[in-house]
């Protein structure tokens, strides 16, 4: 267990010939263990944590038939499972981290949603051969670490001609 214990609420649009619900409210979910180490360290005497002042959502599919792809509380940007960008037409989307454009303000309960609309480009070819299951935000725009993780409840499989967006307050972040 971990003395900031954190639960992410995600919700994911796919976009194509009809609106698709991909996931709704409390997932499993999680800040990184790299994270929680840094303010660990910064809040208890050590030393200070820069915060990136831009971070990249990217999208997992965790399922395989080995058990090896996925994201969890210890992986880093460089996990099993992020969706190929060869040819597919995807890539991390970055967002400037700030209260103003991106983010908006803690509220009173320690909750922080997203303020803008986030939008994936639109997919070239199938995004894999498994169902996007699993959504991250990191600190680079390939490999890097992770920051904040989640398992959507429902996943879905990106073909080709598909858009995955995210729409404002549909990620929300609470620390408890």
């Amino acid at each position: 267990t971990t003395l900031l214990r954190k639960f992410i609420s995600y919700k994911i649009f796919i976009i194509n010939k009809n609106l698709h619900i991909l996931g709704v409210n409390k997932m499993a979910g999680s800040k990184s263990n790299y994270l929680e180490n840094k303010i660990l360290n910064y809040m208890l005497g050590g030393t200070a944590y820069t915060v990136p002042t831009t971070v990249w959502l990217g999208l997992w599919c965790s399922a395989d038939t080995t058990g090896a792809l996925g994201i969890n509380d210890g992986s880093t940007g460089s996990a099993a499972g992020e969706i190929d960008t060869s040819g597919t037409g995807y890539t991390r989307v970055s967002v400037a981290n700030d209260t103003t454009t991106t983010w908006g303000i803690a509220t009173t309960d320690g909750t922080r949603r997203n303020a803008i609309s986030i939008t994936f480009p639109t997919a070239l070819d199938n995004w894999g051969s498994d169902a996007v299951d699993q959504v991250a935000i990191l600190d680079a725009s390939s490999g890097g670490n992770i920051l904040y993780w989640a398992d959507l409840s429902v996943a879905k499989t990106i073909t080709a001609g598909d858009t995955a967006k995210f729409d404002i307050g549909d990620i929300v972040i609470t620390e408890d």
